[in-house]
């Protein structure tokens, strides 16, 4: 199988191709979430960081800094309201402010590197296409983080259940995080790739 660009010439979608595509996309999130980790680390709100294990914050910021919300959802009885926001947005430190250029930067390294990996000529769309290959590997890892990052608190009160529950919208985290971040940025770090 192979995709045609404009020019006429085809980029080979092989096996290996997606396979190193899939290992560079895992990188990219991996290393953008140890970024992620290391600039957000004072950040944490002490309420937060009390209650929730320093994985799980990391992974809301880290999805805040796709521009993926949060969901608060709290339950009273039989009765719930949710409410959205993003740790980044709600913080006056401008160093968590990077966090946004995290993303975009390991997805561009990183198809840079898949362009590499699978050598050879092509022009600008051929390197582009190799380089969205980084969505094989980040896209899986984007719903499962955040699926697991969901963190409920039950609260102690008697004879009524009360429990709050944050997690990353998993909706967008699968499109903005999983899919639109990695092809958009993983397109041009090979298009880039592919002048160099």
């Amino acid at each position: 199988m192979s995709v045609s660009d404009d020019g006429g010439s085809d980029v080979p979608v092989t096996a290996r191709s997606i396979a190193l595509g899939a290992i560079v996309g895992v990188a990219a999130y991996l290393l953008g979430y140890l970024l992620t980790g290391v600039i957000a680390s004072g950040d944490v709100p002490r309420s937060l960081s009390e209650t929730v294990p320093a994985w799980k914050s990391t992974g809301w910021y880290f999805y805040n800094a796709h521009f993926v919300d949060l969901t608060s959802t709290l339950r009273i009885g039989g009765a719930s309201g949710a409410a959205t926001g993003s740790l980044i947005e709600g913080s006056n430190s401008g160093t968590v402010q990077l966090l946004y250029v995290v993303p975009p930067i390991t997805l561009l390294l990183g198809s840079a590197v898949l362009f590499g990996w699978l050598g050879g000529e092509t022009d600008v769309a051929g390197g582009a296409a190799r380089g969205a290959l980084v969505v094989v590997g980040y896209l899986p890892l984007a719903v499962v983080g955040a699926v697991v990052s969901a963190h409920t608190v039950e609260t102690g009160v008697p004879f009524i259940d009360v429990s709050t529950t944050i997690q990353p919208q998993l909706a967008p985290a699968a499109v903005i995080a999983g899919v639109l971040y990695p092809v958009v940025f993983g397109a041009i770090g090979g298009a880039i790739a592919s002048r160099l």
